[in-house]
């Protein structure tokens, strides 16, 4: 739905924006991001909500694993990819992954290039180029 999209979209500019700056991402605006797309699903599209759920705890889980034994992803950021997961499918929330995976990876090697001091960087202003990038393509594919 369309409206969840943009919805979505919003949300993430303001992690985005959020997380640059104080690279934290507060409990609250996810789960306000959260429950909002989940009560629209309530009242759109409840018979997906099962499915939906199984794909956001499966991704949380996966990253949480990759959190914990790395230490180099946050505890906002895979909540934050858990949320996705719920939000779009299975395959879209791998394709929105790694292309924020790619992107980081480009910005981290630019810094580093230009021997500027490497130091922690915000994912979800990443994660949310790979959603809208994502949602974009399936638009332009349709």
């Amino acid at each position: 739905m369309l409206v969840t999209k943009v919805f979505v979209l919003v949300y993430l500019l303001l992690i985005s924006i959020i997380d640059s700056k104080t690279l934290c991402i507060p409990n609250t605006i996810l789960l306000s991001l959260f429950s909002s797309v989940f009560f629209l699903d309530i009242k759109h599209a409840y018979y997906l909500i099962p499915s939906k759920l199984i794909t956001g705890i499966l991704f949380f889980l996966i990253f949480f694993g990759i959190a914990l034994f790395t230490k180099g992803l946050g505890y906002g950021d895979v909540k934050l990819i858990a949320i996705l997961g719920y939000c779009t499918s299975f395959f879209d929330t791998i394709i929105i992954g790694l292309i924020a995976s790619g992107i980081g990876l480009l910005y981290f090697l630019l810094k580093y290039i230009n021997k500027q001091k490497l130091q922690k960087i915000a994912f979800a202003p990443f994660l949310s180029i790979g959603y809208f990038l994502t949602e974009l393509f399936k638009r332009c594919l349709q």
